[in-house]
Order: structure tokens, then sequence, then C-alpha cells
């Protein structure tokens, strides 16, 4: 009776928000910047999707639209703005978001969207044309291949600028890295090999959406080409929407790099292949270095194999939103803050499998303010946290809050000279005694809060197979966890949905040609030549599905 009273007056009566810890604060979109930003350039006809990233606050927040063309909507939960027929009458539209905090606080960002058929570009691997066939980069004649818009296979064609400040629209198909590349090594199968393709200061388009409704894959080692994709230099409004990104056992093990730019989004990708990451390698789905403002949010990635491997690794970059993403299956650790990496938000991410860490803040010298809040880690093996992994004595402050951690937790050399570290309002669950957090190579305690967390030994014990809190805590929903006070979690769902995978002969890991496919113990098989990894029987390769995530595997 007593926790169903509690239950109720959470009901009835909102439940009082904390101080923020950093001052709300809206990254994406800015205000002032002109059409080689995607917020502020769309195609007549074709969705116009964009999300308002946002750091600092009490969360959760709440968004809308103070001015907006007619037809376009506001996901009032997640910032999420759609317009589904953007039009070129009354262009440019202007537009302002206002986000809300649950202390009242409030921002907004005006900026204005111009609907035009001038510097958007198309690439259609399966119906396009090269340039050497007529192919013109238009919606009626798209190109075929990244050649088409990178250049000639020289060094000198990196520096090219004719489609600079353009967008590209993905056509679904499967795309080889067919363009140039630097820093190679012959024969790649050095890991540490440096392959890549450059894209440099904004040279090239450095705006990629998936057409919408479809799904485009690049192949990361495809027809020869083995690589990762870097983006440097004064990148400035890089942004990546939609795509798959298939590692597919590339000796570099990497896939996107960003390094040097400010306004970066990566969102609703899919990513996965890494399958020989090494410790000191970087190995990384996602890696950003020197950047300003950068959203990651809505993304599927995994598949993860080897040792010391990452889905994001940071480096120097600041304002940082790290949200709603699903992890799964990383050999390593999933989200990671590393050298002199400052205010970055880690938010409202389910993360499972993890063999080394889940979340893990690294913290060489000037790594600093961190809020990590409101999401999902489960470890396989290892740590669901680690919080100053490489032991530095004056990084700032850090705030784990409102998260559920089913897994070992360590602090690693808590000192007077760094934090504070406020561990408050959690749901703990692993076998450590006390207050649930493994404290090596302390030397005072002065800088440490655990206070107001709901702790276990087993994670059955505080929650459900759905991952919410058991009726007996129902009075803790919105008050301990990744709940929210309404009972629901920050993530719906999240990523960019990949094809059905059975016999979906356009995803470079399954069926290539139409044989014969079927379902084995919920993993599916292609009757055709192996083509990743070792197969379970000639001419027999199994997936894995699970959470979007494609991942070949030896047996059902």
């Amino acid at each position: 009776m007593i926790l169903r009273f509690i239950f109720l007056a959470i009901l009835i009566f909102p439940i009082p928000a904390a101080a923020a810890n950093y001052a709300l604060e809206i990254i994406q979109p800015r205000a002032g910047l002109d059409t080689t930003n995607r917020f502020y350039k769309a195609y007549p006809g074709l969705e116009y999707n964009v999300r308002v990233a946002v750091i600092g606050g009490v969360y959760p927040f709440v968004y809308s639209l103070t001015t907006a063309p007619e037809g376009m909507t506001i996901d009032s939960k997640t910032g999420e703005i759609s317009w589904p027929n953007p039009t070129t009458s009354g262009s440019p539209h202007s537009i302002t978001a206002k986000v809300v905090d649950s202390d009242a606080t409030e921002q907004t960002v005006s900026w204005t969207i111009t609907v035009t058929t001038s510097g958007f570009l198309f690439i259609d691997a399966a119906n396009g044309l090269s340039v050497a066939n007529g192919g013109t980069g238009t919606l009626a004649n798209p190109w075929k291949t990244m050649a088409d818009f990178y250049g000639p296979i020289d060094y000198d064609s990196k520096y090219t600028t004719t489609y600079s400040g353009s967008f590209l629209y993905w056509r679904a198909g499967t795309y080889a890295l067919d363009t140039y590349k630097e820093n190679c090594v012959t024969p790649q199968t050095d890991v540490d090999n440096e392959c890549r393709v450059p894209f440099i200061e904004g040279n090239k388009p450095v705006v990629w959406l998936a057409y919408p409704g479809e799904t485009p894959v690049i192949n990361h080692n495809m027809d020869g080409h083995d690589a990762y994709i870097m983006f440097y230099q004064y990148s400035d409004n890089t942004y990546i929407d939609g795509l798959t990104f298939n590692v597919n056992g590339s000796t570099r093990s990497k896939s996107v790099v960003f390094a040097g730019g400010n306004d970066t989004t990566y969102r609703r990708n899919n990513t996965y292949g890494i399958d020989h990451a090494h410790t000191g390698g970087n190995n990384s789905l996602f890696f950003i270095t020197d950047g300003l403002r950068v959203a990651v949010q809505d993304n599927l990635a995994g598949g993860v194999t080897g040792a010391g491997g990452f889905f994001v690794l940071g480096y120097h970059s600041v304002k940082t939103l790290v949200e709603n993403n699903i992890v799964t299956d990383i050999a390593g650790h999933s989200i990671s803050a590393k050298t002199d990496t400052r205010n970055w938000t880690i938010r409202g991410n389910k993360i499972t499998g993890s063999t080394v860490t889940g979340i893990s803040t690294q913290c060489y010298p000037d790594l600093m303010d961190t809020e990590i809040s409101y999401n999902y880690v489960e470890s396989a093996s290892g740590e669901a946290f680690r919080l100053n992994f490489e032991w530095n004595e004056t990084t700032g402050a850090e705030y784990i809050h409102h998260n559920t951690i089913i897994g070992p937790f360590e602090l690693i050399n808590a000192v007077a000279t760094n934090g504070p570290w406020v561990i408050t309002n959690n749901v703990i669950a692993n076998s450590t005694g006390g207050d649930k957090v493994t404290k090596t190579g302390w030397s005072t305690s002065t800088s440490y809060t655990n206070a107001d967390n709901l702790s276990d030994t087993v994670a059955g014990n505080l929650i459900d197979e759905d991952l919410l809190l058991l009726p007996a805590y129902s009075a803790y929903i919105g008050l301990r966890g990744w709940q929210l006070p309404d009972g629901s979690v920050p993530l719906t769902g999240g990523g960019y949905d990949p094809p059905a995978p059975e016999c979906d002969f356009s995803h470079p890991t399954l069926c290539a040609t139409e044989e014969t496919c079927e379902a084995v113990a919920g993993l599916y098989w292609c009757d055709y030549a192996c083509q990743v990894g070792s197969c379970a029987g000639p001419g027999k390769q199994y997936y894995k599905i699970g959470s979007g995530i494609v991942v070949p595997v030896d047996s059902p």
C-alpha cells in the first residue's frame, strides 16, 4: 500500500526537477549559417528530416516549432523535424524551434530553409550511369559510383572543388570505395594500415543523405577497394544520414573518421563489420577528433570482433552529443570519450554485449565536464562503466545519473584534484559490495558522491525483460534508472531500419545472387559461395539477426 500511494503521488504531482549540471544549449542547428549546412536546404518534394541536438539542461525536454512552413512538424519528445513535401513557394522558409527543459529553462534557434534543385547531386548504384557513359548526377540522370563525383584516381583529385558545398543523395544499392586513396600500403595486411578515402577541407560533398525510403550500402572492402573514409582539415558542416556502412573485414578496421570540423552530424546510420580490432589501434565505427558541436544520434552499430574496438571514440572534441544509439556486440568499448574531450553528453543509448566497457571516459589530460544519463548499459564481460580509465589526476567533473547499469562499475584514481564524480539516481546491478562501484587507485574520496541509487546483485531483482523497473519499484519511475517520469524510455527504436535480411540481394553480406535462402534457428543462410568469414558448410553462410544488426557467424 505504501508503494502504491507513492506511485500515485508521482503521477499526480510532477517530479521535482534537479538543478542543471550544465547550461541548456542547442548545438544543432545554429543560427547564421548558409546553404552548405544540411539544416538550411531542401530538395522540392523530398522529405526534409533533421533533428535538434541539445546538451545541458535538465532532461527530459519538450520541443516545439514557433515558426514553420505548412506541413512541417516536430516530435515534442525527440526534437525530430519532418517536412514531407518541401515546396519552392515561399522559399526561403523561416523556422524557429524551441526546447524547454524540466526546469522550465528554454532556448530557441532560428534559421531558414531554401528549397531548390540547385546544389543537389544523386548517385544510384543500380540504375545510374558513369560520367563516361553520360551520367550527370541529377535526379533524372544519376551517377553510378563514388568515382563519378570524386574525380580522377590521382593525388590532385582530392583538392578539386567542382562539387564543393553540394548535397549528395544516395539511392539504394551497394557502393565500393572506387576513388583515390592515400596512405595505403601494399599488400594491405597491416592492421595499422592507414589506407583511406580523403575528403579534405570540404572540397567534395560532405552532406550525404540516403534517398527517402531507401537504404544505400557503402562497402569498405569490395572489388579490391579496401579503405576507410576520412573527413578532415576544416570539413565543416559534414552531415551523414541514413547510410549503411559495412566495414566487411577491411584491413584498417575503421569506418568513418571526422578529424577537424565544426557542426558535424552522424545520424540514422547502420554500421558494422570490424573483424580484427586490436588494442591501441583506435579501431572504431565512428571516430571524432578536433571537432566542435558534434551530434551522433539514432544510429545502429555492432558486429565488432577482436579486442579494443569502439563504436564511438572521441579525441579533442568539444560539445559532443551521443544520443539514442543502439549498440550491440562490440569487442572492446562501445562509447568512449578520451583525450581532451570537453562538454560531452552521452544520453539515452542502449548498449549490450560489450566485452571491455560499455561507456568509458579514458581521461588523458584535460577531459572535462561530462554528463552520462538515461542510458541502458549491459556488459557481456568486462565493465558496464569505467571512469578515469587512464588515471588522470586533473580531469574535470563527471555526472553519472539516471542510468540503468547491468555489470561492473569502476572508478579509477579519484583524488582531491580531479572530479567531482557524482553518481546518483541510477539502477545498478552487479556483485560489488557497498555502493556498487569498484574503486581503484584512490588516495582520497573527497571528490566522490554516490547517492540515491537503486541497487542489487541480480538485475532480475530490479528490472523486467523489457528493461523496466519491476512493479515493486514503480515508485522510483523517473527517479532511478533510465525510465522517464511517464514510464517510457528515451530510446524509442533509434537507428535507420535496414532492409529485411532474408534474401535481400543488395546487402553486401547476404545472398549475392537469387539462390535458395531460408531461416535456420532464427538465422538466415544463403546457398551461395561464402563471401564473408568462414562458412558452416560448402556454400553456406549464416547471419545473426538482432536489433537491426546483421552479423556473419559460423553456425546457428
